[in-house]
């Protein structure tokens, strides 16, 4: 799935990939909704989200939940 996100093969998603790849999957956000949600998760404040990063937007907060 990351791979999916990672269309230059980087190792991270910049915001602006983000939001593309986003809008093709069908999750339609204003964009200033979108921008919190991505900054919310990029945890180590980099302004990419890195495969743990992404992870935890796609699949929820493991951790969190047990």
């Amino acid at each position: 799935m990351f791979k999916f996100f990672d269309l230059k093969d980087t190792g991270y998603v910049d915001f602006g990939l983000f939001s593309r790849v986003a809008e093709k999957m069908g999750m339609y956000f204003p964009p200033e909704e979108l921008q919190q949600l991505f900054f919310e998760y990029d945890s180590n404040q980099q302004g990419v989200l890195d495969y743990k990063e992404l992870a935890k937007i796609i699949f929820g907060d493991q951790q969190q939940r047990a």
